[in-house]
């Protein structure tokens, strides 16, 4: 991920978070794929991530058979599974 190694796209993300957070808004990155990239989002303060690291993507149809067999959604299926901070 560029984030990481570059500091122009870092003061963008940073920026596009601040003013999000001046209007009033909450604030989702994407492209959440490893646990140095949550780190970074962390510190600009972002308020949700999704990505990889989060969880693997899951098919629809297998959500809604979950849903129908358990009444809840399944649970995320993390690719890294240390979140230190």
């Amino acid at each position: 991920m560029v984030l990481i190694f570059n500091k122009n796209d870092y003061a963008l993300v940073q920026s596009i978070n601040e003013i999000a957070h001046l209007m009033g808004k909450e604030t989702i990155a994407e492209y959440a794929e490893s646990e140095e990239i949550i780190h970074l989002l962390d510190e600009i303060g972002v308020d949700y991530i999704q990505g990889f690291a989060v969880s693997k993507p899951i098919p629809l149809d297998d959500i809604y058979k979950h849903i129908a067999i358990t009444g809840a959604l399944p649970e995320p299926q993390p690719v890294i599974t240390s979140t230190e901070h």
